[in-house]
This record gives C-alpha cells, structure tokens and sequence, in this order.
C-alpha cells in the first residue's frame, strides 16, 4: 500500500492546467451559445406557425357561417396564451381601411373592420353592421411584447402585406427572435393555407 505523504497531499494542478481549462471552456461556450440560441429562434418560429394556423382555421370557420372574411380577429374568438410573445400577428394597417367585406360584396361592400353584417326589410346587406370592438386590446392584430436579445419588439408596422376581403385573406407574424439578425423574422398564411417565411429572422 502506498503510503501518502504531506507532498502527495498538496498535489493540485498547475496555473498552466487551470488556464487551459478555461480557454477550452471559453472555446466551447462561443461555439454553443450561437448554436443555442439559434434553437431557440427556431423553437419560436414553431409557436408562432401553429398561431398562425389557428387564426387562419377561425377565419376559415367563420367565413363558412358569415359568408365573409373579417379583420376583427379578437372579436371572432382569435387568441393567444401566455405573457411574452416574441411575434406581432395579424393585419397591417392598410386593412383598418380595406372596404370590400360583408356577403354581399363588392355589389354591397362594408368596411373589414366589421364582423357582423345588418340587412335590409328585403335582406340585402345594408353598408351597415357590428364593427370590431375598439374596447378589446387586440382586435386586428396581436402585438408582441419583447424581442430577442434586447431588440426592439415588433410592431403593426412590420406586418407590410396583409389583405382581407370577402372571398381571400392575408395574415403576417414578425418578429426579432434573433438577437444581431439583419430582418424580423416574417411568416403569412392565407385563406388557401399556403404559409410563407417571407422574410427570414435567423440571419
């Protein structure tokens, strides 16, 4: 049996030992800290695709009942949940003045701010109707809250090709998911359930 003595005792490693670990420690995280985050972006362009599914099949479903499309998103029973979104969904603000909804357009065309549609004593549809509830805090589109890395969060502004209509729909997500990315990352989706990246955030 080895008999330990006070110099085995005080073996440890060397300056030069500890000083190779950490460089190898500091070539390890610059290499999976990008790669980590770069996950996570994808992870919240898979969030934000199943969003923009659903809102698509409620509009869808309620076009069947209303013979429509609308931009009243909220009003229609659209929403999200959680506390941080990393994407702002919904329609640009080119439709907040689109006029060519209503079931009975474009002969009788009513304003795509609304979702319910009155009718006349001879039941056609009057240029009248329920417009979306200004009270709801998303209506049209549904702001986020944050952005990657300190970026600033997305806005109404960046959803730039959205459209709706009686017959077709156009809705946008962007976000900045990836901090340093040179775009907000853009999805669409319309009414045939043709989703596009129009612009790619992860680079």
């Amino acid at each position: 049996m080895k008999k330990l003595t006070m110099k085995n005792l005080e073996a440890g490693f060397t300056l030069v030992e500890l000083m190779i670990v950490v460089a190898i420690i500091g070539i390890l995280a610059t290499i999976a800290v990008p790669q980590y985050s770069k996950f996570q972006a994808k992870a919240r362009q898979a969030e934000v695709k199943i969003s923009l599914g659903a809102a698509q099949s409620i509009e869808s479903t309620f076009a069947v009942e209303n013979n429509s499309y609308t931009g009243c998103l909220g009003n229609i029973g659209f929403s999200r949940e959680g506390t941080k979104f990393y994407y702002t969904l919904g329609f640009g603000t080119n439709v907040s003045g689109g006029s060519n909804c209503g079931p009975a357009a474009p002969a009788s065309a009513t304003l795509c701010t609304y979702y319910q549609w009155q009718t006349d004593a001879a039941g056609a549809v009057t240029p009248a109707g329920t417009a979306c509830d200004p009270a709801l805090p998303n209506v049209d589109v549904f702001l986020a809250n944050t952005g990657d890395g300190g970026n600033a969060a997305s806005t109404q502004t960046d959803l730039g090709n959205t459209s709706v209509s009686n017959s077709a729909f156009k809705i946008q997500a962007a976000g900045a998911i990836l901090k340093g990315a040179a775009n907000k990352d853009t999805w669409s989706i319309d009414n045939n359930k043709q989703m596009i990246n129009d612009k790619s955030g992860l680079n």
